[in-house]
C-alpha cells in the first residue's frame, strides 16, 4: 500500500517544506553524501520569480552534496493561445513557430544567470526549456530522465510578458500538484517565515 505524503520542515533563515510522495520520509529526507550512492540529479523548476531564485539557492547549497551531482535548470513556456490574442490567430504556422523559438531563446538566456552561479561553485548544470503546463512537463521529464529530486519555489509569480506570448506560469499554482503526482521526491521552498508573518 503506497505511503502517505510526509511533510518535513526545517526552520532557518529559509524554511523548507519537503513532501515525499510514495517514498520513505527517512530515506528521502536524508542527504546523500558524495560517493555514497553515485551522482545525484536535482531538477530545479525556474520561473524567473524571487521564489524560484530561493529554490535554486536551496538546491545549490542544501541538497547538492558533491562535484558529481548536477542541477537541471528547467523552464516551462506557456503555449501560444490563439484564441486570446487575435495577432496570433492571424499568424502563419511559420510565424507562430518563430515566436516560440524566440521565447525559447529568451528563456535559455535567462537560465544562464543560474548556470553561471552554479558554475562558480563547481556545480554542473543542464538547461531544459519545454513548452507546456509545468504540472505535466516536469512529471513527464522526470519520468523519462534520471532525476532524483525536484525543487521549486512556492507562490511563484507570473510574468507580465508582452502579448502575444506570455510565457511564464505561476509555479505556486503547480507545486501542490507536483507534490502529489511527481514520481520523485519534491521539495517546495516557501517564503522566509518573517516575510510571511508580515503578509508578504
Amino acid at each position: 500500500m503506497p505511503s502517505e505524503p510526509v511533510k518535513v520542515s526545517a526552520v532557518g533563515s529559509t524554511m523548507a517544506e519537503a513532501t515525499f510522495g510514495g517514498a520513505s520520509s527517512a530515506s528521502a529526507a536524508r542527504p546523500r553524501r558524495e560517493g555514497a550512492h553515485g551522482a545525484r540529479t536535482v531538477l530545479c523548476a525556474i520561473d524567473g520569480s524571487e521564489h524560484s531564485h530561493r529554490a535554486f539557492h536551496f538546491a545549490l547549497h542544501k541538497i547538492i552534496c558533491g562535484p558529481e551531482d548536477r542541477v537541471i535548470l528547467f523552464h516551462a513556456l506557456k503555449p501560444l493561445n490563439i484564441f486570446n490574442h487575435p495577432v496570433i490567430l492571424n499568424m502563419t504556422t511559420e510565424e507562430r513557430a518563430a515566436v516560440v523559438r524566440q521565447s525559447e531563446a529568451a528563456a535559455r538566456e535567462s537560465l544562464k544567470v543560474f548556470q553561471e552561479r552554479a558554475a562558480s561553485t563547481g556545480v554542473r548544470t543542464e538547461l531544459v526549456v519545454v513548452v507546456g503546463d509545468p504540472r505535466e512537463q516536469v512529471s513527464k521529464y522526470v519520468s523519462e530522465h534520471p532525476v532524483d529530486m525536484v525543487v521549486l519555489g512556492a507562490r511563484g509569480a507570473a510574468d507580465s510578458s508582452t502579448p502575444p506570448h506570455n510565457n511564464r506560469f505561476r509555479l505556486g499554482s503547480v507545486s501542490s500538484h507536483l507534490v502529489q503526482h511527481c514520481p520523485v521526491p519534491t521539495v517546495v521552498v516557501p517564503e522566509p517565515r518573517d516575510t510571511r508573518a508580515l503578509g508578504g
